[in-house]
C-alpha cells in the first residue's frame, strides 16, 4: 500500500471513527481502524462487533492495499502533524507516516484478522432530512437506559405506523415520546441502540444533507455526511408506553419553558450524586415553589403560573426533570400532574409532536 491524503481531511476521520474503537478486546483487530486504499479512494473503519463506521476519502493512491493501525496511536499522530499531505506506505512488516519533516515507523496488523462486518438484508428505507432526524433523536435520546437491567431498552424504538413515525425512549423513570409525518413509507418496528443515533448526530453538520435509514431483519444501516454506520437492532419486548401514560389529569399548567428550568436550576446546587434529594414543587396559590433541603443547605424559588385544578406537592429528580423541560424546545409546555405518586406529563401547548413522562420521587413527608 502507497497512498497521499490531505492531512485534514484524514485527521477528521481518523477523530471520528477512533470514538467507536474498542479500547481492550479480546480480538486486537479492533482496537484499530482498517485503513484500505483501492483506485482513487481511502477507505477508514472503525468496528466493534456490534456497531462499524465507515468512510470514504480522495486519495492519491500509488499501490493499493490494506492494513489495521492502532486507532488511538494512528489517531493522534495524524491530528498532530504539520503539512498538507500525509503519506502511508507500507514496507515489510511496518507502515511508514510521513508528513512535512516528520515521519512514523508503525507496526500494523494484517487486515485478514479485522473481523468482516455483517452484511444488510435491506427490508425497507426511510430518507430523513437531517435537521428532522437530528430533532427526533434530541427529544428522545435523553430518557435512553444507560445501564443493561433491560438491554432493549438501550435504544430508541423507531414505530413507523400509517405514515406516523414514532420514536420512543424509556428508561424506567423517564419516557419521551416523538411523533413526526412520514409520507408513502412501510409500517416497521424496530429498536436502535442509542449509541449508534448519537454517533450520527455528532456526524451531521448544520446543513440541509439527509439521512438514510435503511433496516434489515437484525441490523440497520444509516447513511449521513459521507458516513456509513451499521448497527445490530436489539431484540426484546420494549416497554407498552402508551399504558405507561395517565389517560386523565387533576392538575394542568401552562408554563414558560425558560422560567421553570432556571427556577429547578437555582434550587439544584444543594443536591448531588453524595447527597441526593428531591426537588419538592408544590403548586398553589397560582404559585409554582420549587425546594430542596440537603445537609449542604436548603434552596426555594418560585414564579407565578394560572392553576386549572387542583393543587398538588410532588417531588421530582432535578435532572430529570431538566433534560425533559431541555428536549422541549419550544417557549411554552403544558404540565400535566395526576397526584403526588403519579408521573407528570409534559407536552407541547399545540398538537402532539412530542410528550415526556418523568416519575416523582415520594417526599419523606408523603
Amino acid at each position: 500500500m502507497k497512498i497521499t491524503v490531505e492531512r485534514n481531511v484524514l485527521s477528521q476521520v481518523t477523530n471520528n471513527l477512533s470514538r467507536m474503537v474498542s479500547a481492550k478486546s479480546a480480538i486486537p483487530a479492533l482496537e484499530g481502524l482498517l485503513i484500505a486504499a483501492e483506485g482513487e479512494n481511502l477507505t477508514v473503519t472503525a468496528y466493534d462487533l456490534e456497531t462499524g463506521l465507515i468512510k470514504s476519502v480522495p486519495a492519491d493512491i500509488s499501490r493499493n492495499g490494506s492494513v489495521v493501525l492502532s486507532a488511538r496511536t494512528f489517531a493522534d499522530i495524524v491530528r498532530k502533524l504539520d503539512g498538507e499531505k500525509v503519506s502511508l506506505e507500507v514496507e515489510g512488516d511496518k507502515c511508514i507516516v510521513a508528513c512535512g519533516n516528520a515521519r512514523f515507523t508503525l507496526p500494523y496488523i494484517e487486515a485478514a484478522e479485522f473481523p468482516e462486518m455483517p452484511a444488510l438484508d435491506r427490508q425497507n428505507d426511510y430518507t430523513f432530512t437531517a435537521e428532522m432526524f437530528k430533532s427526533v433523536v434530541r427529544q428522545t435520546v435523553f430518557s435512553v437506559a444507560v445501564t443493561d437491567i433491560k438491554p432493549v431498552h438501550m435504544g430508541l424504538m423507531f414505530d413507523i405506523e400509517d405514515e406516523i413515525l414514532t420514536v420512543v425512549g424509556v428508561d424506567g423513570y423517564r419516557l419521551a415520546v416523538r411523533r413526526e409525518k412520514l409520507a408513502g413509507v412501510a409500517n416497521n418496528n424496530f429498536i436502535i441502540p442509542a449509541r449508534a443515533v448519537n454517533e450520527i448526530i455528532k456526524l451531521l453538520g448544520e446543513g440541509t444533507e439527509e439521512v438514510g435509514l435503511f433496516v434489515g431483519s437484525r441490523h440497520v444501516c444509516i447513511e449521513a455526511g459521507g458516513y456509513i454506520l451499521i448497527s445490530r437492532l436489539l431484540d426484546g419486548e420494549f416497554l407498552d408506553y402508551n399504558r405507561a401514560i395517565p389517560k386523565e389529569n387533576k392538575t394542568r399548567l401552562c408554563v414558560n419553558t425558560r422560567v421553570i428550568a432556571d427556577t429547578i436550576d437555582r434550587v439544584s446546587p444543594v443536591v448531588n450524586e453524595r447527597l441526593k434529594s428531591p426537588v419538592k414543587c408544590t403548586i398553589k396559590d397560582n404559585l409554582f415553589v420549587a425546594c430542596c433541603s440537603t445537609p449542604i443547605g436548603t434552596a426555594e424559588d418560585e414564579f407565578p403560573v394560572q392553576i386549572e385544578g387542583d393543587e398538588v406537592e410532588i417531588g421530582f429528580n432535578n435532572r430529570y426533570m431538566l433534560d425533559a423541560l431541555k428536549a422541549a424546545e419550544t417557549d411554552e409546555i403544558i404540565m400535566e400532574f395526576s397526584g403526588a405518586l403519579n408521573p407528570v406529563i409534559l407536552k407541547p401547548t399545540d398538537g402532539d409532536s412530542f410528550l415526556f413522562l418523568v416519575l416523582p420521587v415520594r417526599l419523606k413527608n408523603g
